[in-house]
C-alpha cells in the first residue's frame, strides 16, 4: 500500500510544530499541524493523512483518548507514532500506538521511524 506523503502532527508545542514541520518538509513531507486532539481529530477525518506524530500530554484532550479515538475511527489503519517525554513505550505500544519516540528525541530517529512508514518515492 503506497501511503500519501503527508504527515500530520498533533501537538500543543508550537516550537515542535515549527522543529517538525520544517525538518519534514525539507525532507519531502507534506505536513500539516494541529495544535490540540480535538482539532487533530477534525483534521484526520478532513484528509487521510499517510501517517499522524501524536504527543501524549495537551491540554483538552490527552493523547490516549485522541489514539483510542482513532483507532475506533474510519482512519484506525493509519500509523501513530507518540511523540512524549511522560510516557512509557510500551504501555503506549499496547494501547495501539504504531511507535514511540521519547522526546528529546534523536532527529535523524525521527526520520527512520517516519521512512518506515512512509516510504521515499
Amino acid at each position: 500500500m503506497v501511503r500519501p506523503r503527508t504527515i500530520l502532527v498533533i501537538d500543543d508545542d508550537y516550537a515542535m510544530i515549527e522543529l517538525l514541520t520544517s525538518l519534514l518538509s525539507e525532507e519531502g513531507y507534506v505536513v500539516r499541524a494541529a495544535p490540540d486532539g480535538p482539532s487533530g481529530l477534525l483534521a484526520l477525518n478532513e484528509a487521510t493523512p499517510g501517517m499522524v506524530l501524536l504527543d501524549w500530554m495537551m491540554p483538552f484532550m490527552r493523547g490516549d483518548e485522541v489514539l483510542r479515538r482513532i483507532r475506533e475511527s474510519a482512519n484506525a489503519t493509519v500509523p501513530v507514532v507518540v511523540l512524549s517525554a511522560n510516557a512509557d513505550g510500551r504501555t503506549l505500544l499496547a494501547q495501539g500506538a504504531d511507535a514511540f519516540l521519547a522526546k528529546p528525541f534523536d532527529l535523524d530517529e525521527l526520520l527512520d521511524c517516519v521512512a518506515h512508514y512512509i516510504p521515499a518515492p
